[in-house]
């Protein structure tokens, strides 16, 4: 029998220390607005038009609302042939998790490495930014969903007894 991954169901941190927040979301997966008005914007041409802004409501992000992110965000550009497989499987452990009120999310191996693995995937940058920043460099996928956050985040995401050092968490594979 494989053993699997446990990942303790926590509260997601940033790199202060104060809790990260995310989009409410209901039954469907649909957010939950908490506002909506409609607000006057410029078009190029110098017209105003309205427009509709929305804001979520906010909730404090678990770990599994950070691994949700990542499966609902993952750029074509960076995405592989295996990844619809190991999106759909971590989806089926969040949804397990939930259902069960668990204190961890269990994961086969190779989803536990995928997750990792994708994180440290760099995002290309494209050639019309590369024109007007020349200076541009790529960043990570992980860097790219939490930004400065992105290391913290990436720990509360590691398992127990998962003694690895976090730069070698990159070298996951990504089979």
């Amino acid at each position: 029998m494989i053993e699997r991954r446990r990942i303790l169901i926590k509260t997601a941190k940033s790199i202060d220390g104060r809790n990260l927040k995310t989009a409410k979301l209901d039954e469907d997966g649909e957010v939950i607005w908490a506002k909506k008005e409609m607000i006057p914007e410029l078009q190029k041409d110098g017209t105003r038009i309205m427009v509709e802004k929305k804001t979520p409501e906010m909730k404090t992000a678990t770990v599994l609302d950070m691994l949700r992110g990542i499966i609902f965000s993952v750029p074509d550009s960076i995405a592989k042939g295996n990844d619809s497989i190991r999106k759909h499987r971590l989806f089926n452990a969040i949804l397990r998790a939930e259902d069960e009120k668990a204190e961890f999310l269990e994961l086969h191996p190779k989803i536990y490495d995928w997750i990792h693995s994708i994180l440290r995937r760099p995002i290309p940058v494209s050639a019309t930014v590369k024109v007007e920043y020349p200076d541009q460099e790529t960043e990570t996928y992980g860097h790219f969903l939490w930004d400065a956050n992105e290391s913290a985040v990436i720990e509360a995401l590691r398992a127990e007894n998962d003694d690895t050092p976090f730069d070698d968490l990159a070298e996951a594979e990504d089979n």
